[in-house]
Order: C-alpha cells, then structure tokens, then sequence
C-alpha cells in the first residue's frame, strides 16, 4: 500500500526541520511519498527543506512542488492531491509532526479494513476535542447516518484535513478537493465528506503532534467571527 503524505509550506523555517524528521523517522515498511507544496512564503523554508532532502538518504520519496504564486493551505493542499500516486492520502501541516509510527498505525487499519474510506488518527494536544475517545466512537463503522451526522458533531471526530488517512480513489471520485479562498476551509471539507463517507475507522493512539501556533490561521480568526459567515453560506449552499 502505497501512502503519500501532502505537506504545504509557507513561512515555517522554525518549525520544518522537526516536521520533516518525524516524516524521515517513519516506521511503515511499505511505499510513502512526501509532497511538499511551496506556497510562495517570504523566508528560508524552502532552503532548509531542499538541503534536508538533498542529505537524506532513506526510502521515502521526498520532493517539493512549487507554486507560481500564493494560493493559500487550500490551493496548496488541491496541489498535493493532484500530484499524489498514493493509493492514501495524509495532510499534514508544516508547523506540526508526526510519531514515528503514525503511518504504521494508521495504514495497519486500513489492512484490516479493506477498501475503508477514512482512517481517523488521535492527535497529542491540550484540546480535549482532537483526542479519540473510545466511548464514544468504535474502531470501525459502515454506518452512514451515524458517520454523517457523528462528522457534523464536531467535536466527536476532528473537524480537520491533517491526520485523516484518506482513500485517493474516493477522493477524485467525489471531486472532494478544499474550496480556495477561504478561512475555515478544513469544517466545509469535512462538511462535504460527510456526504459521501460510508465506511470509516478509527487509532485510538495518538499519531499527530499538533501545535499551537499563535501565528497560525485559525489563531488569526478567533477574533473576528464574521469571517465564518461565507462557511455558513456555502454549506447552506450544498445541503442535500
């Protein structure tokens, strides 16, 4: 099983060298590629990226895509998906990492649950809601209404890109790439798998290091609710 791991990159020089190890350090003994999308940023993370690649000598397939112009995490995850000849997808932010043994873990389900469409990870953090909880969530389900209304929940299953093992063919085949141009893009991503997700399994164990990064988008947000409203408008838009 083949799993290409999509990582954009803007402006994170201080934390890409730790995000690239924890890829390098991965235990999976089968095929990853890694997909670093450069979003045009103004400082050296490219450079660094470039020169850890060149030095690395292990059998992941590391190579960086780069954008003409800023197109944002959206447009720079849509790049990824595009160039991925994984038969998984795994988003991962630049200013975060992951175990060693993330995508061991995660592709070991996707074994025992052939064909399943998402494997959802745990993720280390102070936020309650990133954590998997096995009261509230088993390690595998095949039934669509409880998956669909348990993804809208929210805070039940992560309402994130990063940290999903996600099937390619099902991805294309549903058209499922990020709406570009907007903030909160991950709540209208998974808004629109919820539709189309029919099986889906669960790592209680935590595979994700998130960081909390006061510079990061969503810290940027907080503030201003407004900025949520074109979300509301577009799932508004696409309900069925």
């Amino acid at each position: 099983m083949k799993i290409s791991i999509i990582v954009p990159v803007y402006n994170v020089e201080q934390y890409i060298k730790e995000c690239f190890d924890s890829i390098a350090a991965q235990t999976y003994k089968g095929e990853i590629e890694c997909i670093f999308v450069d979003d045009c940023g103004q400082d050296d993370s490219v450079a660094i990226l470039e020169k850890l690649i060149a030095e690395y000598k292990g059998p992941i397939q590391f190579s960086i895509v780069h954008h003409e112009h800023n197109k944002g995490l959206s447009g720079a995850r849509n790049t990824g998906i595009r160039k991925a000849s994984g038969d998984y997808l795994y988003f991962l932010d630049s200013d975060d990492s992951i175990t060693s043994d993330c995508i061991e873990k995660l592709t070991a389900l996707a074994e025992k649950y052939p064909g399943v469409d998402i494997v959802q990870g745990s993720t280390k953090s102070r936020m309650n809601w990133l954590q998997l909880k096995r009261d509230q969530v088993p390690e595998f389900s095949n039934k669509f209404k409880w998956i669909r209304r348990t993804l809208l929940k929210r805070y039940v299953i992560p309402m994130t890109a990063w940290n999903k093992l996600v099937r390619r063919d099902f991805l294309l085949k549903h058209q499922l790439y990020f709406v570009e141009g907007m903030v909160h893009e991950d709540e209208i991503w998974n808004f629109m798998l919820a539709k189309y997700v029919h099986c889906i399994s669960f790592c209680y164990e935590p595979t994700y290091n998130y960081r909390e990064n006061e510079n990061g988008i969503m810290s940027q947000v907080k503030a201003n609710s407004k900025r949520y409203l074109p979300v509301v408008d577009y799932m508004s838009r696409h309900t069925s």
